[in-house]
């Protein structure tokens, strides 16, 4: 009986290493895991909704695990209207029996008040009686009446990747990297050809200004299998929004108080009370924030089977913010980018988090002290502090202090990269000049690596590159001893 770690280890040994061996070999080997075990939830899921054709297939053999590790595995989006689910936390393909797969993946929504949680925000909806939710609840649709695949939905995206030219070549060709900015993705949608367009169009959604596209797909572009408009999460597989021909989606690029929020809405032939009941849905729509600082005081958590606690002490500038197990982080200049982070994760099979092979090239049972080495002559950093031997936790454990001068694309963090969850004190990349801090400890067996990254030389607050007043050092210098602090006061359980 194969586990889904055995996916994991197959999917994520072909995307680490060097030399890979075919692709085909590689994606045959997950396919027949995916029909054992607890493959049946997902290729039942996805098959129930008719979500499966053979690009999607070939796209979730191929990144089954690299999604997994990070949002768990969710099925494809109905009607070959859309595709692909947004980042959420990890469901247990487990915790769904194999009958499930003879009811429908949408869970109808009691008319009312309804909240799409989403990243650092409440998207809220009111809602009338015949709509589902699915996409773990961050997204909705119409359940059809005729029982066949729903013909509208609504959901919300973190979109990664633009299609510049949605008839151009073949689906998943062509698409370009888009910035985290709201006009970054306005713009590359103003600029992508191959689809009908209008806007984009000022409005004010949530409270919030936001820009409004509506993007129609011509006849005789897609087929069957639909176009990607864009992809969503950190790589450019099935996931994201697709057109069918004759589909429309209408696109709403909200500027959260610098924080990009994307809610897209896709129809394709619905009857005309079912759109003027999308457009009140929209119109109800408010958002708000959902950062709350760490409390002062103790927390637990449990990462990669080790759990331990550590305690925040003091509430200085907008305090800690907890990031899904993955990492705490804190701004100390405003409320979006942070300057300082925290993230921890079992090396070298994480749950949340990959490491970047081109950064620690270690063998699997590698020690603490190989893992420290490596850090030390990581390339594009400058060495501060060689591996030492420290405490943490009561337990012997490995330090070492680097400060980054050349970006090698490992983002967010340095060494490892994980997905990105932007709103509240968000850590979107690691810059030239940032200082790290690595401890390594040998936990029965399990190496936590715990890592702390602070902005110095040229973080979003400063007053110019590389340019700190003594105000913005002595609030640095102040984050770096909480930092401390915090590693100071873990404790395994």
């Amino acid at each position: 009986m194969h586990t889904e770690g055995d996916v994991t280890r197959i999917v994520r040994s072909w995307l680490r290493t060097d030399e890979h061996e075919s692709a085909e070999r590689v994606i045959a080997d997950v396919l027949a895991l995916l029909d054992t075990a607890t493959a049946p939830v997902l290729v039942a899921r996805a098959e129930d909704r008719r979500r499966v054709n053979m690009f999607a297939k070939l796209a979730i053999a191929a990144a089954a695990v690299a999604v997994l590790a990070v949002v768990g595995i969710n099925a494809l989006p109905s009607s070959n209207l859309v595709g692909g689910p947004p980042a959420s936390t990890s469901p247990s393909l487990a915790s769904t029996p194999p009958e499930a797969a003879a009811t429908p993946t949408y869970s109808e929504i009691l008319p009312g008040s309804f909240i799409i949680p989403w990243q650092q925000l409440q998207i809220h909806l009111t809602m009338p009686a015949g709509w589902g939710s699915f996409f773990d609840g961050t997204g909705i649709e119409k359940i059809p009446r005729d029982g066949l695949d729903p013909k509208m939905s609504l959901w919300v995206n973190d979109v990664t990747y633009v299609a510049t030219d949605v008839c151009g070549g073949r689906p998943n060709e062509g698409l370009v990297k888009v910035g985290p900015r709201v006009e970054d993705l306005t713009t590359a949608l103003a600029n992508q050809v191959g689809i009908q367009r209008s806007g984009p169009t000022d409005e004010v959604l949530g409270g919030y200004p936001a820009k409004r596209f509506v993007l129609t797909q011509p006849t005789g572009c897609s087929g069957t299998e639909g176009r990607q408009i864009w992809a969503n999460g950190p790589m450019t597989g099935g996931l994201g929004l697709w057109l069918v021909d004759g589909a429309t989606a209408t696109i709403h690029v909200v500027d959260v108080k610098g924080h990009r929020l994307v809610i897209a809405s896709a129809d394709r032939g619905s009857p005309a009370e079912d759109v003027v009941q999308l457009n009140g849905i929209v119109a109800s729509i408010d958002i708000e924030g959902r950062v709350v600082p760490l409390a002062v005081g103790r927390h637990s958590l449990t990462v990669d089977g080790v759990p331990f606690s550590f305690s925040v002490s003091t509430h200085t500038d907008d305090g800690w913010a907890d990031y899904g197990g993955v990492s705490i982080n804190k701004s100390i200049s405003g409320p979006q980018t942070a300057e300082g982070i925290i993230y921890w994760t079992g090396f070298p099979d994480g749950a949340h988090t990959d490491p970047c092979g081109q950064m620690l090239r270690l063998q699997v049972g590698s020690s603490a002290a190989d893992v420290a080495e490596a850090v030390a002559i990581a390339p594009g950093i400058e060495l501060v502090e060689r591996p030492s031997d420290v405490t943490v936790g009561g337990r012997p454990a490995k330090h070492v202090v680097v400060i980054v001068r050349e970006d090698v694309g490992c983002d967010p963090g340095y060494f490892f990269s994980w997905y990105e969850t932007r709103g509240g004190p968000f850590w979107g990349r690691t810059y030239p000049g940032d200082t790290i801090n690595v401890w390594i400890v040998d936990v029965d067996g399990t190496r936590l690596f715990i890592a702390s990254e602070i902005h110095r030389d040229d973080y979003p607050g400063a007053s110019g590159p590389d340019v700190l007043t003594e105000t913005e050092k002595t609030r640095l210098d102040r984050l770096e001893q909480e930092i401390q602090q915090i590693v100071d006061s873990i404790r395994f359980e």
